[in-house]
């Protein structure tokens, strides 16, 4: 385990805006694109375990 050196202050703790700012700025364009490659995940799932009729 690394220890901080000696007079280091603890990291600063991220909070929800932080995570949320990051998400609707800089990471924008991979977290739709992940929120797009679930959906069609689920929807290939619905078709797949449908039963035919």
């Amino acid at each position: 385990m690394l220890k901080a050196a000696p007079g280091d202050s603890p990291p600063a703790a991220v909070t929800a805006r932080d995570l949320g700012a990051s998400f609707l700025g800089q990471y924008l364009v991979p977290f739709e694109a992940v929120s797009v490659l679930l959906l069609v995940a689920v929807i290939g799932a619905l078709l797949i375990a449908r039963e035919e009729a």
